[in-house]
């Protein structure tokens, strides 16, 4: 009997198959539909507070001069997001001396989680840091002069694992390659230098069109740069600059970063915040700075739609003939210039 099962087993398998081979021409497979995409969870209202400006024009200058001190102690000089979690940011930070206090000059690495408002210091330095920018390998690389008179150095986003490069020389841009293996700076003659993290200089005269104020490398590899007379793209690989903007003839603070959701790219000069649009060249007004009283500094945009920027503030109220205090502030805005933030710290 078992083999009789066993026979009858078999032959009805053979049917099956036979059947399933002559129709599955006839097969129309449909795929599943696509996950639902995990969007970022906004957090960018959280631990931020409405903008207040005034244009009340600063004290002027007494017969000795005037002095500067930031009086919340600190002076933001970089800002990053990370590009793989854009509620996770990194911040650069100069603590700063006030007045009748002996200075303490020295720098940070602030890391801010904007969901939960936690901060912490994942690096701690005697000189300035200049310049930081988080990539997508995760690494976090930044200039610092605490090992030699200029060197490159990255770091985890937990502070482990710093690694100081053999590089040594100006660094006054900085950013990572897609293939986060390499970085661009400019040195101080302005060259712009393809560096390996290690330090090897890959090459030390990326032919550029311009002398770069500051550049944002975007996905594909393509370079957007602000030399203050232009705004525009450049293929490294091929050669090919595209001009998005020619009018901009104003000196002082000079940002650009690239928007991948609006496909713009948001730039400063010193006291006015900009939005271009890369398929029209188109330009909108954001922000308007004052120069007796505000000056705009670094911009930064995320994949998820955040856009922010740099505000240095002067607080007229408490400055005088002969000292100006100041603060820095991390602004969040809108593409269309609404919803102006700032980001609320409690560093200390």
């Amino acid at each position: 009997m078992r083999l009789l099962k066993t026979y009858r087993i078999n032959i009805a398998l053979c049917l099956t198959f036979a059947i399933f081979s002559a129709c599955q021409e006839d097969l129309i497979i449909v795929d599943p539909p696509p996950p639902p995409v995990d969007l970022v969870e906004d957090c960018s209202h959280d631990y931020t507070v409405a903008v207040v400006d005034t244009n009340a024009f600063r004290p002027e200058a007494g017969i000795t001069g005037q002095q500067s001190y930031y009086y919340e102690g600190y002076r933001i000089r970089d800002f990053s997001f990370s590009p793989n979690d854009p509620n996770q940011l990194v911040i650069a930070m100069q603590i700063h001396d006030l007045p009748n206090v002996a200075p303490e000059l020295s720098s940070v690495l602030l890391k801010v989680d904007l969901c939960s408002g936690e901060e912490s210091i994942i690096f701690e330095s005697g000189p300035i840091i200049h310049h930081v920018d988080w990539g997508v390998n995760g690494r976090i690389v930044f200039g610092t002069m605490n090992y030699s008179p200029m060197s490159l150095a990255t770091i985890e986003p937990d502070g482990s694992d710093l690694q100081i490069s053999s590089y040594v020389g100006d660094v006054n841009l900085l950013a990572w390659l897609p293939n986060s293996a390499s970085v661009l700076t400019r040195t101080l003659h302005s060259a712009v230098l393809q560096v390996d993290i290690d330090g090897t200089v890959i090459s030390d005269n990326v032919n550029f069109p311009a002398t770069p104020e500051d550049i944002d490398v975007m996905p594909d590899g393509r370079v957007a740069y602000n030399d203050g007379a232009t705004i525009g793209i450049y293929d490294i690989e091929n050669g090919i600059n595209e001009i998005i903007d020619d009018q901009v003839l104003v000196d002082g603070y000079l940002d650009v970063a690239y928007s991948s959701l609006n496909n713009s790219l948001l730039w400063t000069t010193d006291t006015m915040l900009y939005i271009s649009d890369i398929a029209t060249g188109q330009r909108t007004a954001l922000a308007y700075g004052f120069s007796q009283n505000r000056f705009y500094g670094r911009t930064q945009a995320t994949k998820n739609g955040y856009m922010a920027y740099m505000a240095h503030i002067c607080a007229t109220t408490i400055s005088n003939s002969s000292t100006l205090y100041y603060r820095t502030e991390i602004r969040f805005i809108n593409p269309d210039g609404t919803d102006e933030r700032r980001l609320v710290l409690d560093f200390e």
